[in-house]
């Protein structure tokens, strides 16, 4: 049986899923697309970092969240429509996010000035994936306005690109690139 991805009919500006109809500009679908993006921008970071040296791996710390990533989306998609997620963001996702910034800061110099993005290519993806995961922190503000956001979910959000701050500056400290600053000229 083949995978058809379209009904040839057009969606009226509204998704449908189950039997409930959502418009396409609901702030809580909005936040999922956002989800999936910075997913997808995680995914792309990951297939350029390399895992040479030091004590944590990049490409395990993205997978992670990826799948971290997939949770939340399961989790709200499900309050939404009225299927509750077997599994949700708890403390431990976040908890694992704040080790892997405790383990990079014991490797990477202390931050005395603003950085620019950027560096290599894997920090300069992971960067992109830092500033999308700002925007997505902020979706879930708006969200809330009107649905119902656990205190984990936002926490979690918070934490990540601060986890992914930390690891942009890992990549380029593994490869011997040092940070630019911005000189404001």
């Amino acid at each position: 049986m083949q995978t058809v991805f379209f009904t040839g009919k057009g969606d009226g500006g509204e998704s449908v899923v189950g039997k409930k109809k959502i418009g396409k500009d609901d702030a809580v679908l909005g936040f999922l697309g956002s989800l999936d993006e910075l997913n997808s921008i995680v995914g792309w970071s990951g297939i350029s970092v390399g895992d040479a040296g030091g004590e944590v791996s990049s490409s395990s710390v993205l997978r992670r969240i990826q799948e971290a990533l997939f949770i939340l989306q399961a989790e709200i998609a499900g309050t939404l429509f009225g299927n509750p997620a077997a599994k949700t963001i708890g403390p431990e996702h976040t908890a694992y996010l704040e080790n892997v910034i405790k383990e990079i800061d014991k490797e990477v110099p202390p931050i005395t000035k603003f950085i620019v993005p950027g560096g290599c290519e894997s920090a300069a993806r992971i960067d992109i994936a830092r500033a999308v995961s700002r925007r997505v922190e902020r979706d879930a503000v708006v969200m809330m306005k009107n649905f119902e956001v656990s205190p984990e979910v936002m926490a979690f959000l918070n934490r990540l690109s601060s986890a992914l701050f930390a690891l942009a500056r890992y990549e380029n400290h593994k490869k011997g690139i040092p940070e630019a600053h911005p000189t404001y000229e």
